[in-house]
């Protein structure tokens, strides 16, 4: 149980921050400055992030019982369609874009993209790291 909280805390700064990333960029190109944004945005980037997190419920992590890469590569696209519900639905109610502008939801539908990509791609990177000092520990009791 701690595993998995420690997993879904992981996941949800992953999320957070590249979502505050892409929160800057969107404005900048989508609205050039010419905004007044106030402290609710920050909420609504939690928000967006937390219920973006609860999909990773269904990513396996060490301990837990092993999935064919069929199954894995169909949580991932459950996942990824998952957060694009979420956060085009979430973000045309929190007025983030105009629905019936094509290049703002396109805009946002890239961003989504890249948040996603960045987040498999770092915690990729991550249990890549964690199994590269494991191996190295072994390697060394077996001396």
């Amino acid at each position: 149980m701690l595993k998995r909280l420690e997993c879904m805390v992981s996941i949800f700064t992953k999320i957070t921050t590249g979502v505050v990333f892409v929160t800057a960029v969107f404005i900048q190109i989508f609205y050039r400055g010419d905004i007044e944004l106030g402290v609710e945005i920050l909420w609504q980037d939690l928000v967006v992030s937390a219920v973006c997190t609860l999909p990773a419920l269904l990513i396996p992590i060490e301990g837990e019982r092993e999935v064919s890469k069929c199954s894995m590569l169909i949580r991932m696209l459950f996942y990824y369609c998952f957060v694009n519900v979420v956060v085009l639905s979430l973000g045309a109610y929190f007025s983030w874009f105009v629905l019936s502008d094509w290049k703002q939801v396109l805009g946002m539908a890239v961003a989504i993209a890249f948040v996603f990509a960045f987040v498999m791609v770092v915690s990729y990177w991550a249990e890549y790291q964690t199994a590269e000092r494991m191996n190295q520990k072994l390697k060394g009791r077996n001396r």
